[in-house]
């Protein structure tokens, strides 16, 4: 009997330790979590579109065009896509191009970080100058960024002023710590002129 009650223990211990460890963004890439990523982005088309169906998170909005979650892992995975499409397979096979860099060293500024990429578009007939104030909040209660990229999506305006550009949206970017993050879901909040617009969840359990 002490012996089933020991095994059942270890049982438990196990199935313990596999629900603490599972279902976390990986904040340490291996050399195999990287070789496994530069192979993903040299797979088919329909491989890569699963891969990445995780990470893009649903969303119905006049304003909100997508919402994407983008790991260190899944960076890899993009910037090598990225090579293959300029057909340079020197880079997207872990070398390294003329200036001795190479995928690794393309993201590396990333170590660590998560990014949650939003992609707006504007009314056409907006008044916009800038890209307004517009927040990416993270977490109940929110989890500090560490940084924010804010890109505007622009063209070139009809009329008398050449060079003039419309403002047509903006791709904000907020970068964490990937440790910060939680190990299952997580509300995502986005804001514009301290307005929420949305409130999206994200299952991270399902990224890597």
């Amino acid at each position: 009997m002490a012996r089933v009650w020991r095994g059942v223990l270890l049982c438990a211990a196990g199935i313990l330790s596999v629900a603490t460890d599972g279902g976390a963004i990986n904040s340490a890439l291996s050399e195999s979590d990287i070789a496994r990523a530069l192979k993903i982005a040299t797979e088919s088309e329909q491989v890569r579109a699963r891969f990445h169906a995780p990470y893009v998170i649903p969303v119905n909005d006049s304003t909100i065009e997508r919402v994407e979650v983008i790991t260190e892992f899944r960076r890899y995975v993009m910037s090598t896509e990225e090579q293959v499409k300029l057909g340079n397979w020197i880079l997207a096979q872990g070398g390294t191009g003329l200036s001795g860099r190479g995928i690794k060293d393309m993201v590396r500024p990333w170590k660590g970080r998560v990014s949650v990429r939003t992609r707006l578009r504007f009314h056409p007939q907006n008044t916009y100058g800038d890209i307004p104030p517009i927040e990416t909040l993270v977490g109940d209660p929110p989890i500090a960024a560490l940084d924010v990229i804010r890109t505007p999506i622009t063209t070139p305006a009809s009329g008398p002023k050449p060079g003039a550009q419309t403002l047509l949206g903006a791709i904000i970017e907020a970068v964490f710590d990937a440790a910060s993050l939680g190990r299952s879901s997580e509300p995502i909040r986005i804001l514009i002129n301290g307005q929420e617009i949305k409130r999206l969840t994200v299952d991270y359990s399902r990224l890597e």
